[in-house]
């Protein structure tokens, strides 16, 4: 009986020591989630050229050893940016920590918000990158002042006192553009990855010349395009004294095009003169060089009268076609005569708006086109402005290059050769609707060319017929032709009138 009343007892006593024990390991569990909770991973370091996913809390970010350095740069207003006492591990510590790799060619850095932005290897982490102390005076300054006197040598680095986790970098030269979308990068402690990969490395393409190399009139004016458009960090590069581009030479496009355009000023060609450019961006490699070479005309000044035709005397569009014969942007039919009145073919527009822009004579691909060969006079040009999407081909794979040209394919055609020089104006809804119905029959303009009509109308190149009509389905004659390509490169500035 007193053995009952001793296990009786002891019996509650076990329990609630079990049951204590058992508080005790949820209240530290509940702590530790807590814990995990409140101390969030600010940035991940991952992908086949490192030998180890990393994840770091801000801590571990600064447990790491910190660099404090200023940096500057300009971004595409352009405009100089200062940071100043930027602290930080550097991206170099961070990356040796997850075992960077020697084959490591690309690091692809996702800020906060699924922003993705590219960098080589080489160009973010293994090239010295400077800070310029007077490359510039104040962020009001348009433009870079290129001294280098005074630079200090910094290290790429994870600000973690600005912008919740800042990359910064220095300059490869002052007037590099290295702020804002070309590219230092901010939230990439706020759950940013770094993923460094060992793809092969792709390559920029060439920047484009418009005109082309050749023979110009005196103080035509040349712009240069990246081929694929603009992306943000495409920069295009040039030198005008034959040496081959760096990221020291000049800017082409140092303005984005809806902040300051008017810097991204063409080069007038007063002078024989060699153009020498290539793309040099962030992601990819160098461009290869493009070579651009002019000649000025001989003996020809903007003012020069034009080259004469026997039956062009009493022609509405004498003058236009004198201009341009003189300075070999059409040719007559013979040596005395021009045929105002005769119709021009697709194939000769198209050849005319090719030499226009000083586009390089391309080769059909074999089949592009059911009724080109490639072998005819003008397959060449075709070629060349198809390439650059100036004309296509219709819905049975036929160019139709021996048809006669109407109005509405010429108005096509020009605006998508304007486009490709780089004049193309964005005209709003109600704006292409206004330029249209100045027209009388504004209906008889098909859908597909509304756009394009509009465009050319805008721009004044081609204007309504005397009874008010756009006439969208005439045959255009080569009068007509001359007139309208002298206004296209007025537009270009190719050509100017005094």
């Amino acid at each position: 009986m007193d053995n009952l009343k001793k296990y009786s007892f002891k019996k509650p006593l076990v329990f609630l020591v079990v049951f204590s024990m058992i508080l005790c390991s949820l209240g530290m569990m509940t702590q530790q989630a807590a814990y995990a909770e409140e101390v969030p991973i600010a940035l991940t370091v991952t992908g086949d050229g490192v030998e180890q996913t990393i994840e770091f809390t801000l801590d571990d970010l600064e447990a790491l050893q910190q660099k404090t350095d200023t940096y500057a740069g300009y971004n595409r207003w352009p405009s100089l940016n200062v940071f100043e006492d930027m602290t930080g591990p550097t991206l170099q510590s961070i990356l040796d920590t997850a075992g960077l790799k020697e084959n490591a060619t690309l690091i692809k850095f996702k800020e906060a918000g699924d922003v993705y932005n590219y960098f080589t290897k080489k160009e973010i982490l293994d090239t010295p990158r400077y800070y310029f102390p007077n490359g510039g005076e104040g962020s009001e300054k348009a433009a870079p002042n290129g001294n280098e006197a005074g630079k200090v040598r910094v290290e790429t680095i994870i600000a973690l006192n600005e912008a919740d986790g800042k990359l910064v970098y220095g300059q490869l030269a002052p007037h590099e553009l290295t702020v804002c979308k070309s590219l230092m990068l901010e939230e990439m402690c706020l759950g940013g990855t770094i993923e460094v990969m060992t793809t092969p490395l792709e390559q920029w393409a060439m920047p484009d010349a418009y005109p082309g190399a050749g023979v110009v009139a005196p103080n035509a004016e040349v712009n240069l395009q990246y081929q694929e458009g603009l992306p943000q960090s495409a920069i295009v590069y040039y030198t005008l004294d034959g040496s081959e581009p760096t990221v020291k030479s000049q800017i082409f496009n140092i303005s984005y095009p809806t902040f300051q355009p008017e810097l991204n000023g063409p080069i007038v060609i007063d002078k024989d003169l060699t153009i020498k450019t290539r793309t040099i961006g962030y992601g990819k490699l160098d461009s290869e060089v493009a070579t651009y070479q002019y000649t000025i005309q001989s003996g020809q000044t903007n003012n020069q009268p034009g080259t004469t035709f026997s039956d062009i005397e009493n022609n509405w569009a004498k003058a236009d076609i004198e201009l341009l014969a003189s300075k070999h942007f059409i040719k007559g039919k013979s040596e005395t005569t021009f045929a105002p009145n005769s119709n021009i073919t697709r194939a000769e527009f198209a050849a005319l708006l090719v030499r226009a822009l000083g586009l390089e004579e391309g080769v059909l691909q074999a089949g592009q086109f059911k009724d080109v060969s490639g072998s005819e006079w003008y397959a060449g040009s075709v070629a060349a402005a198809t390439g650059k999407n100036i004309i296509k081909g219709d819905d049975n794979n036929c160019f139709k290059p021996n048809d006669n040209i109407t109005r509405q394919e010429m108005a096509v055609m020009i605006a998508r050769a304007a486009r490709v020089a780089g004049k193309e104006k964005t005209l709003s809804i109600s704006e292409q609707e206004q330029q249209l119905t100045q027209f009388k029959d504004r209906q008889a303009i098909p859908a597909w060319a509304e756009k394009e009509v509009a465009l050319v109308a805008n721009a004044g190149i081609i204007q309504g017929m005397p009874s008010g009509d756009f006439s969208p389905q005439m045959v255009a004659n080569r009068a007509q032709s001359a007139v309208m390509l002298k206004r296209f490169l007025m537009n270009l500035n190719l050509i100017t009138i005094d």
